[in-house]
């Protein structure tokens, strides 16, 4: 992830959560079949056509809220494009 991309989110998770811990960043390139071949032969830039985005799970906490798993989508300059709440579903059997 570029540093200038790094350092726009992690200013809109500072200003909007007390606490942030990211659990998982997950690069995402969405383009034609022929620009994707090339980006994954070539991972070092970025080809023409495809369009990065980066997922990230965080935990966060606001300062008057409880604890919460989100989902961000940002856009390759760090812009918020989406955001859902992970919620688990109750179970009434034990899961391995």
């Amino acid at each position: 992830m570029p540093i200038s991309t790094q350092c726009t989110i992690t200013k809109y998770l500072e200003e909007t959560y007390a606490i942030a811990r990211i659990r998982k960043i997950q690069i995402q390139y969405s383009g034609s079949e022929k620009a994707l071949l090339q980006q994954v032969s070539l991972p070092a830039s970025t080809q023409a056509g495809v369009e990065v985005k980066y997922e990230i799970v965080m935990q966060v906490k606001k300062v008057d809220g409880a604890p919460q798993l989100l989902e961000y989508l940002f856009s390759a300059d760090g812009k918020v494009l989406e955001k859902s709440v992970i919620t688990f579903r109750n179970t009434d059997n034990l899961e391995y």
